[in-house]
C-alpha cells in the first residue's frame, strides 16, 4: 500500500473502503479499518501506528490456503476517520 499523507497519521483510525471480487461478482464490499482489514487477512498492524506527514509505503504478506480461488482484492480508499470516539 502507498500514498502520500497530508498530516500525521495514526494507522488504527483509518477507515478502509474494500472490495473483493471473483470475475464479475462482488463478493465483499464493506467499510472496516485498517486493523479490522488486517485481521480479515491473517496479518495484524506492527511497529509505531503513528506515521508522519509525506510519503508512506508498507506491505504485508498473506498467507492464503490454495483452495481460495483467484479474486480481485482493492481497497479503493483509505481516509482518517473523523469526529467518531
Amino acid at each position: 500500500m502507498t500514498g502520500r499523507l497530508k498530516e500525521q497519521v495514526d494507522l488504527t483510525q483509518v477507515e478502509c473502503q474494500v472490495q473483493v471480487k471473483l470475475g464479475v461478482v462482488t463478493l465483499l464490499r464493506k467499510t472496516a479499518t485498517l486493523p479490522e482489514v488486517l485481521k480479515m487477512l491473517g496479518a495484524e498492524l506492527e511497529g509505531d501506528t503513528r506515521t508522519p506527514a509525506g510519503e508512506w509505503k508498507q506491505t504485508w504478506t498473506f498467507m492464503l490456503p490454495r483452495e481460495i480461488p483467484k479474486g480481485d482484492f482493492r481497497m479503493w480508499r483509505a481516509a482518517m476517520r473523523r469526529g467518531r470516539h
